[in-house]
């Protein structure tokens, strides 16, 4: 490591900062840490799944008795639980804890999922959307379509060559 004196330690490195490869290098270690912080389409998928399949029994014990109930430690890192709340109310003489486990609306996490696996179902069929198929064979059909009202107008859609 350089060691600079004070009164040229900033000059430096502000001089430093406007070379190309110290620019370059900082991109890269910049990018780096965006890459990590960004969950990709597999991480989002993943989470989405987990959540979609995820039921309030996963992550719940019920004691033999039914009196009491435990949360499993995963439950407080699961993607698909929104929150959890405790109290302990009165029943009687008996004190009871009630445990209220919110989740992350299922439907919405498989519509998304469907989103990006371009899938959906309409009265019970399901359909998978290919929007580049679709372009190509829209394409195709516009151009099928010109070639044949150009033949029953007796013209060429290919520019006509000449012989010089």
């Amino acid at each position: 490591m350089a060691k600079y004196s004070p009164k040229t330690a900033a000059y430096i490195g502000s001089e430093n900062l406007e070379k190309p490869q110290i620019q370059a290098r900082i991109r890269e270690l910049r990018q780096k840490v965006e890459d990590k912080a960004i969950a990709n389409v597999q991480e989002r998928q993943k989470i989405l799944t987990q959540i979609a399949r995820t039921n309030t029994e996963d992550l719940l014990e019920i004691s033999e008795d039914g009196r009491d109930t435990q949360i499993k430690r995963e439950a407080l890192s699961s993607p698909a639980v929104a929150s959890i709340r405790t109290q302990q109310v009165a029943l009687g003489r008996m004190p009871v804890r009630i445990t209220r486990v919110s989740m992350i609306d299922k439907t919405k996490a498989i519509d998304i999922l469907n989103k990006m696996d371009k899938t959906y179902t309409e009265g019970g069929n399901t359909y998978n959307i290919n929007i580049d198929k679709m372009v190509v064979d829209a394409r195709g059909k516009l151009q099928d379509a010109l070639c044949r009202l150009a033949a029953r107008a007796g013209e060429s859609l290919l520019p006509e060559q000449t012989n010089e």
